[in-house]
């Protein structure tokens, strides 16, 4: 693959970003509760008679763009039985944001999550002020969707098992509607999706799961950017380099919480790293510049070893499950993360399943700036979807 220039690597414009956000201090100490501690979280202990998407329990909450700048009119947030990746029953909490003025439909947003510890996930941030995409969250407020954003990665942070954040990603949008204070229509409710990223393996994978998991959910589309479809063509741009390195060993040992066969592959060190970074959050990892893999396993070449390859295939999205909605896929030739190569090959895999998708190539951006370069037109195509526009474009 041709070397991509920049003239700032990613590691440190993250790194500036994130600062920004990141919980310090006194301002974390008068925030929120810390997820560790706090009841709401607790799953009850008839959670497996439950069916997926029930509620279990909510609370009315403040959400905030900015610290002290509310997001809506009012926010509440739903813990929901769902499943995990291995269909095993497991809680889940989902923040969500009622507009100024509705319009009765419902977006899924899944941010990029990307990190390994609780207080990284949406519910704490969000109330926090502290969500690093609560901007891109309030463009769907702006058109009067109500917005849930799920804590996808489920209640083991397993940053990057797909299934996991699907089943997440889509019980949170059945206990949304089914939430009378969500002020929607039920489940006749027209509900789409987006995420980029990180929570684009959410969406993607909510997206081709939904027709076989929750095929009640009026899905109407999705939107999906940077999208990780193949984390073994990730691991070629990311594994042991400046920008990638520590961000994808932080997706390894998220893998290995929802597939544990996987542990064999790591070794004592490995173990022991896996403990130290286990509650980081995304600012965090991006720090442990040229970290691999390989320096935590025995292995010349762990991610060939057959159980990483067998959990590595599970976790590509497409072969044989395609979603039935018109998709968005956007992404950037000179994505340092996420090689272009695996856009184009998923946008192929679906549509010859029969789904239609509408591919945008950008040349100009990289990872990070396509997040934002994107997410209008993205939404404005989304729009389109509730609306029942005819689809251009698409395959």
């Amino acid at each position: 693959m041709a070397a991509v220039r920049r003239s700032t690597p990613i590691a440190a414009v993250l790194a500036v970003l994130f600062a920004l956000f990141a919980p310090a201090g006194p301002a974390a100490a008068a925030g929120p509760q810390d997820p560790a501690t706090d009841p709401f979280f607790a799953p009850p202990a008839d959670l497996a008679d439950l069916a997926p998407g029930t509620v279990i329990r909510s609370r009315p909450v403040a959400t905030m763009l900015v610290p002290g700048v509310p997001l809506g009119k009012k926010s509440f947030q739903i813990l929901v039985r769902s499943n995990d990746a291995k269909a095993r029953p497991a809680a889940v909490a989902a923040t969500v944001i009622v507009p100024r003025k509705p319009t009765k439909k419902l977006l899924a947003y899944q941010p990029a999550i990307d990190s390994l510890g609780a207080k990284c996930n949406p519910t704490f941030t969000l109330r926090a002020g502290i969500e690093k995409e609560a901007s891109l969250i309030a463009l769907g407020l702006n058109k009067g969707l109500t917005v849930v954003v799920p804590d996808h990665q489920g209640p083991r942070d397993a940053f990057a098992a797909g299934p996991m954040a699907a089943h997440a990603v889509l019980d949170s949008i059945r206990g949304a509607v089914a939430s009378p204070q969500a002020d929607l229509d039920g489940a006749t409710t027209q509900v789409a999706m987006m995420g980029y990223s990180g929570g684009a393996i959410a969406t993607g994978w909510a997206a081709q799961l939904q027709p076989g998991y929750a095929p009640e959910v009026h899905l109407v589309g999705a939107a999906s950017g940077g999208t990780p479809a193949d984390l073994e063509a990730a691991a070629s741009t990311m594994d042991g380099t400046l920008d990638g390195g520590g961000l994808f060993v932080g997706a390894a040992f998220g893998v290995m919480r929802e597939y544990p066969e996987l542990l064999g592959v790591i070794n004592a060190k490995g173990l022991a790293y896996a403990d130290k970074i286990k509650d980081q959050c995304l600012y965090q990892l991006i720090t442990h510049a040229y970290d691999s893999v390989k320096k935590y396993s025995d292995s010349p070449d762990p991610l060939r070893e057959p159980v990483a390859q067998a959990v590595l295939n599970k976790l590509k999205m497409g072969g044989d499950l395609a979603p039935t909605v018109p998709i968005y896929l956007w992404h950037s030739t000179l994505d340092q993360l996420i090689p272009y190569r695996v856009a184009p090959a998923l946008r192929d895999d679906w549509c010859s399943q029969g789904t239609p998708v509408k591919l945008v190539t950008d040349r100009l951006s990289e990872h990070i700036s396509g997040a934002f370069k994107y997410a209008s037109p993205a939404l404005r195509w989304l729009m389109d979807r509730f609306a029942g526009n005819p689809v251009s474009g698409a395959c």
